[in-house]
C-alpha cells in the first residue's frame, strides 16, 4: 500500500474518532446504534472496492469508535461515590501537593469506601479532589485514610467545575483538617523519583533566593503561579502577564531542541535519545498539563521520525496528538481549554486557585 494511501486511511480514522468524540454527548445513540452498525457493515460490503468510499467507511468505523469511547468514560465517570454525608476513605495521592489559595491540594486515587460498616462499591479509578491544610506534608504515592463528608464539584459564574475536573477523572472534591498517613507508598517509582528531584530542586531554589523571587523562578521553570503571594498573582493577572508562569510548547521546545543542537559534539542516536528522555521527565516536573501533554506528544513523534528517518507530516501529527489525546480521556476534545475553546476561554473564566 503507497504512503500517501496509508496516511489517508490513518487521517480518516484519527477524524472520525475525533469527530465521535465531539457529538457523542448530544446523540441518543444508545439507542440507536445497534441499527447504524448494522447498515454500516451492509454499506461497507457493497462500496469498499471503491477508494473515495473506502477513506469514508474508515471514517465512519472511526466516529463509531469514538462515540463507545466517550459513552465507556462518560459511564465510569458518572459513577460518583456518597455525597454529603460522612464517609471513611483509603487513598494514595496521584499527584503532588499545589498550593491554592484555599490551601494545598491534590488529587487522591480512592482505594476503598465505607460509610459506616458498609464498603462502598465503585469503578476502578475513582478519584477526588482534597484540599488540605497549608502544613501537611504529604508527596506523591503516599497512601492516606481521613473521615470527610464529599461534595459535588462547583460552579462559578461561566466557570463549570465539573468539566474542568472530569478531565482529570475527579467525581467529587472535599477539604480534609485531620488525615493519618499509612506505611504503604503506591504508585509509579520513576514517577515518585522525579518528583523528589523536583521537591529537592524548589527547596534549593527557595533557599538561594527566599521570597518572591525564587517563587516566581520556580513558576518559570515549572509552571503555575500556586506559591506566588495572591498579591503577587493579582498584580500580574492585572498586568497581564500571568502567562509568564504558564507552560507551554515553547518551554518544551527548548527543552527538546537543545541535545539535538548538540548533536555534533555526540552520535546523532544519542542526542535524540537524550531529548526523548528530557521531554518526559519535564512531562512529569510540570504535572502533565494538556498544553505540555500535546506539545510533548508532537515531539516525541518528531523525534522518532528523527531515528527512523522519516520526515514529520504536520496535519498527520497534529491529528495523531489530538487523538492520542481523547484516547485517553475523551472529554479533552469538548472540555479542554487549549484543545476546544480558544476563542473565549480566559483567565477569567477561573475562579481564584484554579
Amino acid at each position: 500500500m503507497k504512503l500517501s494511501r496509508r496516511l489517508g486511511i490513518i487521517s480518516s480514522l484519527c477524524l472520525g474518532f475525533l469527530i465521535g468524540c465531539l457529538i457523542a454527548e448530544s446523540l441518543p445513540w444508545l439507542k440507536i446504534w445497534p441499527i447504524l452498525l448494522v447498515g454500516f457493515i451492509a454499506s461497507l460490503y457493497l462500496v469498499w472496492p471503491k477508494p473515495f468510499w473506502r477513506v469514508v467507511c474508515i471514517g465512519v468505523i472511526g466516529v463509531i469508535l469514538g462515540v463507545m469511547r466517550w459513552d465507556n468514560a462518560l459511564r465510569t465517570w458518572n459513577t460518583s461515590p456518597p455525597m454529603r454525608t460522612e464517609v471513611s476513605v483509603r487513598g494514595w495521592l496521584l499527584t503532588p501537593l499545589q498550593d491554592t489559595v484555599q490551601g494545598k491540594r491534590a488529587i487522591v486515587q480512592i482505594v476503598d469506601i465505607h460509610q459506616g460498616d458498609v464498603k462502598v462499591h465503585l469503578t476502578a479509578g475513582t478519584r477526588l479532589t482534597v484540599t488540605f491544610s497549608r502544613d501537611a506534608k504529604l508527596h506523591y504515592g503516599d497512601e492516606i485514610t481521613f473521615q470527610s463528608k464529599l461534595s459535588y464539584l462547583p460552579r462559578f459564574g461561566s466557570f463549570d467545575g465539573q468539566r474542568y475536573w472530569r478531565l482529570k477523572g475527579v467525581q467529587a472534591q472535599t477539604t480534609v483538617k485531620q488525615y493519618e498517613k499509612t506505611d504503604r507508598t503506591l504508585g509509579n517509582i520513576i514517577v515518585k523519583s522525579i518528583y523528589n528531584l523536583r521537591d529537592r530542586i524548589q527547596t534549593r531554589v527557595l533557599t538561594v533566593l527566599p521570597g518572591e523571587e525564587g517563587k516566581l523562578l520556580l513558576g518559570l521553570l515549572f509552571g503555575g503561579s500556586g506559591l506566588l503571594s495572591k498579591t503577587t498573582a493579582d498584580q500580574f493577572r492585572t498586568l497581564g502577564i500571568s502567562h509568564l508562569t504558564a507552560v507551554s510548547g515553547y518551554n518544551l521546545t527548548i527543552i527538546s531542541l537543545w541535545p539535538v543542537a548538540l548533536a555534533g559534539l555526540m552520535h546523532k542516536r544519542l542526542a535524540v535519545f537524550l531529548a526523548i528522555i528530557l521531554v518526559l521527565v519535564f512531562v512529569i516536573f510540570t504535572a502533565a498539563p494538556s498544553s505540555i501533554v500535546r506539545a510533548a506528544i508532537m515531539a516525541l513523534v518528531v523525534l522518532i521520525g528523527k531515528l527512523i528517518g522519516r520526515p514529520p507530516h504536520t496535519l498527520l501529527l497534529i491529528v495523531l496528538t489530538a487523538t492520542l489525546m481523547a484516547i485517553v480521556s475523551p472529554f479533552v476534545v469538548k472540555d479542554d481549554a487549549g484543545f476546544a475553546k480558544p476563542w473565549w476561554w480566559s483567565s477569567q473564566d477561573h475562579p481564584s486557585g484554579w
